[in-house]
């Protein structure tokens, strides 16, 4: 059965790495034992999170695989986000316009992803059919509501405003 995981969270970034190298290709570039990288791809598993030297071994050869940094992008959202909550900006308005709709787009990519991989490896069973309209779906809300916030301006917003000027 598979778990949920939250779209922006290290779990899922973990997942998105094993998803573009394989799990070899995750276990090589960290050194660490398979059973080591599945929790830290667990969301339910507080006991083994994703050390930061793994992050940046992860990303490292994520990058040189051609996929972009997973766990970087992952952290980068979720410290947006902290900060904006602290200084009371919605949460809608956590990322930039730029940097939202690439998070977007980063999930539809995956999505297509497993779904050529599930093509090449013979079709989609029942569950797999399920799992890809449930992310369409999620992906399709996401993106309305980017829309949404284009069209009444709430998008646009900085996550971090100007400085003052001292009076």
């Amino acid at each position: 059965m598979t778990k949920e995981r939250a779209a922006v969270s290290l779990p899922f970034a973990v997942l998105r790495c094993i998803a573009f190298l394989g799990e070899d290709g995750v276990v090589d570039a960290t050194g660490a034992a398979r059973r080591t990288v599945r929790c830290w791809s667990d969301p339910d598993d507080e006991r083994r999170r994703l050390p930061a030297h793994q992050g940046i071994a992860l990303d490292t050869a994520c990058h040189l695989a051609g996929h972009g940094a997973p766990v970087l992008e992952a952290y980068d959202i979720i410290l947006q986000r902290r900060v904006s909550a602290a200084r009371g900006v919605a949460p809608h308005d956590a990322m930039p316009p730029k940097e939202r709709l690439l998070a977007i787009l980063t999930e539809f990519a995956d999505v297509i992803r497993t779904l050529d991989r599930a093509m090449k490896d013979g079709g989609l069973d029942a569950a797999g059919r399920r799992a890809i309209v449930r992310d369409a779906y999620r992906m399709r809300d996401m993106l309305d509501q980017f829309v949404a916030d284009v069209e009444h301006g709430s998008a646009i917003k900085l996550v971090f405003p100007p400085r003052q000027r001292p009076a």
